[in-house]
């Protein structure tokens, strides 16, 4: 069994990929809210482009999630560094709440 060489290396990969779950939970939530205003216009909004938009955030959470924590494995086995796994990972979930917070918006005032 080898030992890992760089154990600092790989303790900023998984403390960044802790915040990565922390971020790819508050963006669904922030959705999850944003979504209870349509409470009131079933007739008048589109519910398919509100509950697609939910869909679409809470599987990009999670499939950054998983290459996040594939790319640290992988990175860690070759000794390189694997912070920006997770950091990019970041990036695609706060661009995918921002367009999901805007298709939510169109969706409601429709």
């Amino acid at each position: 069994m080898s030992r890992v060489r760089n154990p600092i290396a790989l303790g900023k990969g998984i403390m960044v990929l802790a915040a990565q779950v922390c971020v790819a939970w508050f963006a669904y939530l922030w959705l999850v809210f944003e979504s209870l205003s349509v409470a009131g216009c079933e007739d008048r909004c589109d519910l398919a482009a509100v509950a697609g938009a939910l869909s679409a955030q809470m599987w990009v959470g999670i499939g950054t999630l998983v290459v996040a924590a594939v790319g640290i494995v992988a990175l860690t086995v070759r000794e390189r560094e694997s912070w920006w796994m997770p950091t990019v990972g970041v990036a695609v979930i706060i661009m995918t709440c921002v367009i999901n917070s805007l298709v939510i918006d169109a969706a409601i005032t429709i």
